[in-house]
């Protein structure tokens, strides 16, 4: 099914790796939290950040997902994400000598 999806090709042909996750993950909830995590970003701001016509595609993807299987829901919404994940402890650095 996603081999002819013009917008798995888009992505599979950038980051085949990618593609091949997405397709072992489609149909099941864990496309969840690996799509939320491409979209959304999960590396502490050293992610450099996807192309336009990736990014596009991975939206598009996301979208046709939940059309298909609508009990499996991508976050579209950023802020809905980050506050649905645990927040680390602040780093506190020792003082004093």
């Amino acid at each position: 099914m996603l081999d002819n999806n013009p917008q798995f090709k888009v992505l599979n042909q950038t980051f085949p790796h990618i593609g091949e996750k997405i397709k072992a993950y489609w149909g099941l909830a864990s496309f969840v939290p690996y799509m939320e995590g491409l979209l959304h970003g999960t590396r502490e701001g050293t992610r450099r950040g996807f192309q336009t016509d990736v990014m596009m595609a991975l939206y598009h993807l996301a979208e046709q997902h939940k059309a298909a299987y609508p009990q499996y829901q991508v976050s579209d919404n950023f802020w809905t994400y980050v506050e649905s994940k645990p927040q680390k402890p602040a780093h506190t650095s020792s003082e004093g000598g």
